[in-house]
């Protein structure tokens, strides 16, 4: 939740992923040197989440007495940055016709947060997935009802450490969230008509069930809230 109480929080955290991102790159002078590193690639995505998500979670109070920082801005950045990494890891450039398959998913959240989102992606080497969707999302308050609808337009990455029949993954996404209905006078939420930054990040586990079909399920951080994921995969037809 967006509260002014938790700002001070949000503020160090933004301070510290900054310190750690130029920590980690230290001693790296070339895109080459750092897209072959993926534990360095994921640690500098991970810091780069963690200042979007604490600068989308700052309250409206916060943002209104400090004008000098765009805070927009920072989103649209940081987002952006992430995106271009996720493709650079992807392998995009090393990725040849024999290798590019086609991946779709349907998933659900259920939490402070409930969605629904369908995805379309391209898998490179089978572990790799760069991914487009479009959802729907309704953000709880308070344990009352939703009062904030949304669709939501995203880019993805979707990464699977292993083949094996039971394995982990990682899903992150990033994209636009359009209010199309609101039942709120709440300043933190948005208004019908309104946009704001999506994020979200969801860690799991994967069953393949038959050929490439595979059901996942973990937990999940999306657009300010906890929840619980699953879904299904198809992919390899």
């Amino acid at each position: 939740m967006r509260d002014k109480v938790n700002d001070p929080a949000r503020i160090e955290l933004m301070k510290e992923s900054i310190e750690n991102i130029n920590q980690f790159l230290k001693g790296t002078y070339s895109c080459d040197s750092f897209i072959s590193d993926k534990i360095l690639c994921h640690a500098v995505i991970y810091n780069l989440q963690c200042i979007g998500e604490s600068v989308y979670k700052l309250s409206k109070d916060f943002r209104k007495s400090h004008t000098d920082m765009d805070w927009d801005a920072i989103l649209r950045c940081v987002s952006t940055i992430s995106a271009i990494f996720l493709v650079l890891i992807c392998g995009v450039k090393q990725a040849s016709a024999q290798n590019i398959k086609p991946e779709f998913s349907i998933s659900g959240i259920v939490g402070f947060v409930k969605s629904a989102s369908l995805t379309a992606g391209i898998s490179f080497n089978d572990t790799r997935v760069a991914t487009i969707g479009i959802g729907t999302l309704s953000q709880y308050q308070d344990s009352q009802p939703a009062t904030e609808h949304d669709r939501i337009f995203f880019l993805g990455y979707r990464r699977y450490f292993g083949k094996a029949t039971v394995s982990v993954y990682n899903d992150l996404r990033f994209g636009l969230a359009y209010c199309y209905k609101s039942d709120t006078q709440n300043s933190d939420l948005l208004k019908k008509g309104q946009t704001d930054f999506y994020f979200s990040w969801c860690p799991g586990v994967r069953f393949k069930l038959y050929k490439g079909l595979s059901f996942t399920l973990g937990p999940c951080f999306e657009y300010g809230g906890l929840g619980f994921h699953v879904g299904l995969t198809l992919a390899r037809f």
